[in-house]
């Protein structure tokens, strides 16, 4: 039994040695070299399947309200709007959203109706696969990051997520119908 709990933490020690690149915590005598951000290769970021208007798919989740956003791509910007939803007399605008797909780094830049003087908070992106994008901020209160992932052609989880102070990571997913 000991036998066999040793083979197995030298096993695991070995795949977390190799996962980390071989590196382990002995001293070593080469230079410590600063690393150079990598710029994010986007030449194939097709970002097409977030145009539409979506709605969020669990009415009235958020406090009474419902989440409404509209996006549209016009000279390779994506374009978008956040809305609240009360009753049908009642909607506020609450975002004003942009993705400059031309910029090097792209980055999701929102206007947050009365925060951050009205500036606009900057994402960057980070990674993207062909049904999902993820831009983050760290230095943002909350949230630091942005996701969308495409579920369906008709459906969108946008999620946001960050660490709050005292309470650690909070994760917020909403799903998005096409309307």
């Amino acid at each position: 039994m000991k036998l066999n709990y040793l083979k197995n933490s030298c096993f695991l020690y070995v795949i977390l040695l190799s996962s980390c690149g071989g590196q382990s915590s002995k001293t070593s005598k080469e230079p410590l070299q600063q690393k150079v951000p990598v710029q994010l290769d986007v030449s194939d970021l097709d970002l097409s399947w977030m145009v539409g208007k979506w709605l969020d798919s669990t009415t009235w989740a958020h406090g009474n309200t419902q989440i409404l956003e509209s996006w549209y791509l016009d000279s390779n910007t994506l374009y978008g709007t956040g809305k609240q939803v009360k009753s049908v007399n009642d909607t506020n605008l609450v975002e004003q959203l942009s993705i400059d797909l031309d910029g090097r780094p792209v980055f999701f830049k929102a206007i947050v109706t009365g925060q951050n003087k009205n500036e606009p908070i900057i994402f960057e992106l980070k990674s993207y696969a062909d049904d999902s994008v993820h831009f983050e901020n760290m230095s943002h209160d909350f949230p630091q990051m942005i996701i969308y992932k495409k579920v369906h052609v008709d459906t969108i989880n946008a999620t946001v997520a960050g660490f709050v102070s005292g309470s650690g990571l909070r994760r917020q997913t909403t799903q998005l119908c096409r309307y």
